[in-house]
């Protein structure tokens, strides 16, 4: 994460111990937002929300959404777009929820320093099931995203397996990991550490070049070093989700690339940690 992301975290701490009425609005917000939130978020109609940059100047709600979560995640999805990097879910309705983002990170450095140095050497949920799957040269389809995966990655990247991964939390403090799952949702069980990137998996032709593009942003902010060490997962082997993520940040030209074959499903089959996380960024 950035030193900007982590210090606006360390911000945020300040703000959830302060009561409302002495710190109502996140730190560095705008006159223009507290005006935008004044007089058109909080009159609004509800199952909207309120999506802020990381520095807090920039920002962008909607409002009268079908459900409060959908309005999350449309809210973080405009406010990527139009700010060109992953916001911070200000508000959900009348909630702040601000603070979310926090304590997935004082739940993931806890979970992290709780892993076992030498986890046993078996198979979890199946793992490494092999069902001579052929590896595709490009995007899996989402007609076709729950089945079985090849045992091998895409080009540029290695399968790693649930203990493998264990030491590889310990061994790279700089490990970035993604969630690749999607969820109708605003929040979600994650592994420690763990951007929920809410689309950075799903392959459909329409949707491709904004999948991308907006995959594209998002990664720049938080691994802006192509060599950065990048771990992909979704649900389990027969989740294809990860695999496509996997296959982006290859094509965006990162080269140390690892994909979590075995997915969530794994990870708690091996009874580790699991953290509450928001979501990181909508894609489409």
């Amino acid at each position: 994460m950035l030193k900007k992301e982590l210090t606006f975290l360390i911000s945020l701490l300040l703000v959830v111990s302060s009561s409302l009425a002495e710190q109502p609005f996140p730190p560095n917000f705008s006159d223009r937002a507290k005006a935008a939130f004044n007089e058109k978020y909080e009159p609004a109609s509800r199952e909207k929300a309120f999506a802020i940059t990381s520095d807090g100047t920039r920002f962008f709600y909607v409002y009268d959404l079908k459900t409060s979560e959908r309005a999350a995640r449309t809210a973080s999805l405009r406010c990527l777009s139009t700010h060109s990097e992953p916001c911070f879910v200000w508000k959900i309705n009348g909630d702040d929820v601000l603070g979310d983002y926090a304590k997935a990170k004082e739940q993931s450095d806890k979970a992290i320093a709780t892993l076992p140095t030498d986890l046993p050497k078996k198979v979890y949920a199946d793992e490494d099931s092999d069902m001579g799957g052929v590896v595709p040269q490009t995007l899996r389809d989402g007609s076709e995203i729950h089945a079985a995966t090849p045992s091998t990655g895409p080009s540029g990247s290695r399968v790693i397996s649930t203990r493998e991964l264990v030491k590889l939390f310990t061994a790279e403090p700089t490990l970035v990991v993604i969630d690749s799952l999607d969820m109708q949702a605003a929040k979600k069980q994650t592994l420690p550490k763990a951007n929920w990137l809410n689309g950075a998996g799903w392959a459909e032709t329409k949707f491709n070049k904004i999948i991308d593009k907006n995959f594209a942003m998002v990664m720049a902010r938080i691994a802006p070093n192509k060599g950065t060490p990048i771990v992909s997962y979704c649900s389990n082997w027969e989740c294809w989700l990860s695999w496509n993520t996997t296959m982006r940040l290859s094509a965006l030209g990162y080269t140390n690339l690892y994909w979590y074959r075995g997915g969530i499903d794994a990870w708690m089959a091996a009874k580790l940690p699991v953290v509450e996380t928001p979501i990181t960024a909508q894609l489409w």
